[in-house]
């Protein structure tokens, strides 16, 4: 291009010169523009494909955010962001930091302490909460209601949410036989939209 203008106009001169530098200049843009586009487009994807996970199986907020690990992908927090180690050294609802976050499956879990972190990732399917943390009664009844943090239970060494103190007193009724139904559901629950179900359960109880 630059040996083509300097044929048709051999009196540029210094423009041409200028010229050629702000055409490297440009073409050198371009290339980092579509690296990074590339680059964008890979972890988007790989993000992507978690954030169908986490939008389905697991009960996330809309929102990205990152773990502690750089090569880790983006994900959507899970939890409202509380400690789920917490619950089980600390006996209580514990709100997490991002200054120690883990991704999982999906997800990305906070934690309070550097030692609630590294207990979580020895064995991190003893610390997540059951149902992905969606409403363990909603659950039972075939649907999938937010998980309330602060309405937790422990049975059988597992971490059992809800989604409010009303429900969560129909789960702690009858725990076990809850428990059982869930389990029976969750396959089935696991991978569908909170919408659609919840559509199917309200016209179930309006029958």
């Amino acid at each position: 291009m630059m040996y083509l203008l300097a044929r048709l106009y051999p009196n540029l001169g210094p423009d041409l010169a200028r010229l050629k530098i702000a055409g490297m200049a440009w073409t050198f843009t371009m290339i980092v523009t579509v690296a990074a586009s590339l680059t964008l487009g890979a972890e988007t994807s790989r993000a992507g494909g978690q954030l169908d996970i986490g939008t389905s199986a697991i009960n996330v907020g809309q929102g990205l955010t990152f773990s502690v690990n750089p090569k880790d992908p983006p994900a959507p927090l899970a939890m409202h962001g509380y400690d789920p180690v917490a619950y089980f050294t600390a006996g209580k609802p514990t709100p997490g930091s991002s200054a120690h976050a883990v991704y999982q499956d999906g997800a990305i879990y906070w934690f309070s302490s550097a030692e609630n972190q590294k207990l979580f990732q020895a064995d991190p399917n003893k610390y997540v909460p059951q149902y992905g943390g969606y409403c363990a009664f909603g659950v039972a009844q075939g649907t999938k209601f937010d998980g309330d943090p602060a309405l937790w239970t422990i049975h059988g060494g597992k971490l059992y949410l809800n989604v409010n103190p009303k429900i969560q007193g129909y789960f702690t009724k009858d725990i076990a036989g809850n428990i059982a139904q869930a389990d029976k559901n969750w396959p089935q629950v696991r991978a569908a939209k909170p919408g659609a179900l919840f559509a199917a359960w309200l016209a179930k109880q309006k029958q």
